[in-house]
């Protein structure tokens, strides 16, 4: 079975991190320090990149995994012109580093449902969406960059059984025939209080008949 490994936080979610010595969800001491102190913004992006670099090359040497997902969770919160003009470059570099290991590289990011054109400027093998994105619109914008992945709300997957089968039987519908390279997932993880009857149902349902 194919194993996909985690390189965590790449680089600015770990940053945020780091700043906040907590969750900073909307980036409020992550953009100040960004904003007004540019250098050791950079400064600290690149040395946190480089750990995060050594973390996926582990996995990749050790032969355990056949491709490698990177999470850069609260990216969302910045703007399209925050991202390009202080960050963009950065990620991109990071992106394409980790691709260079050997194995196809899977991006995710949250809130970034308007960024897709940002996105597909990212060397990355697949796009992992969150539950907030149009698949047929991110079809259409990330055609020639790659596959993409998603995007299921892990909430309804956790409330409703019976909705968490509709939501997946439309999205198998939306997806069939119409995009190559897709991958059935949630758009985030799943939920501590998910029943794992409801996840059995979700996998039969999406083995069942084929997208």
């Amino acid at each position: 079975m194919p194993v996909i490994g985690f390189c965590g936080g790449p680089p600015l979610t770990v940053l945020s991190y780091v700043l906040s010595t907590g969750t900073d969800r909307e980036l409020e001491v992550t953009r100040k320090f960004m904003l007004t102190r540019r250098e050791e913004f950079m400064e600290a992006i690149s040395n946190i990149s480089a750990a995060l670099l050594q973390a996926a090359r582990e996995q990749v040497s050790g032969g355990g995994v056949d491709a490698v997902q990177v999470f850069d969770s609260w990216l969302g919160a910045l703007s399209p012109s925050t991202i390009r003009n202080f960050y963009l470059e950065a990620l991109r570099d990071f992106v394409s580093s980790v691709r260079e290991l050997g194995k196809p590289v899977i991006f995710f990011s949250t809130g970034t449902s308007g960024y897709l054109e940002v996105l597909r400027e990212l060397d990355a093998d697949i796009y992992s969406l969150d539950w907030r994105v149009d698949l047929a619109r991110a079809s259409s914008v990330l055609r020639d960059r790659g596959g993409i992945q998603g995007n299921l709300d892990p909430y309804v997957v956790s409330a409703s059984r019976e909705e968490c089968i509709r939501e997946a039987m439309e999205i198998k519908e939306r997806m069939k025939g119409g995009r190559a390279g897709y991958i059935f997932n949630l758009g985030h993880g799943v939920r501590p209080d998910t029943d794992e009857e409801t996840l059995r149902a979700l996998a039969e349902t999406v083995h069942g008949g084929g997208a």
